[in-house]
C-alpha cells in the first residue's frame, strides 16, 4: 500500500494537486502503458473529490468508516479512470 500524498495546507487551492494527477495520468497510461488508475480519498475533503472528478475520475465506491482518526471512524470514496476514459477526457 502506499502511503498518501498530501500537500503542505499552505499550497492548498493552487492547482497542484490536479497538476501533479495529470501528470501522473500522463505517464502512466502514455509512457507505462497501464489500463486502469485508481485512487481514494476522505469522503469529508470536497477538494480531494473535486481534483479527482475535474480530472475525469469517476467514483465507484464508498467505503463505509474505513478511515480512523484515533478517535471517530470515517468513509472514504473510491475513484477510478480508464486509459480509453483518459484519452477522451483529454481530448474534450
Amino acid at each position: 500500500m502506499v502511503p498518501p500524498a498530501r500537500f503542505n495546507w499552505r499550497y492548498w487551492g493552487r492547482g497542484y494537486a490536479t497538476e501533479a494527477m495529470r501528470a501522473l495520468f500522463e505517464y502512466g497510461f502514455e509512457t507505462s502503458g497501464l489500463h486502469r488508475i485508481a485512487d481514494t480519498c476522505d469522503a469529508r475533503h470536497a477538494a480531494s473529490v473535486r481534483v479527482m472528478e475535474k480530472l475525469g475520475m469517476r467514483r465507484e465506491a464508498h467505503y463505509r468508516e474505513t478511515i480512523w482518526d484515533g478517535a471517530h471512524w470515517h468513509d472514504e470514496y473510491g475513484y477510478a479512470i480508464l486509459a480509453r476514459e483518459w484519452r477522451a477526457f483529454k481530448t474534450t
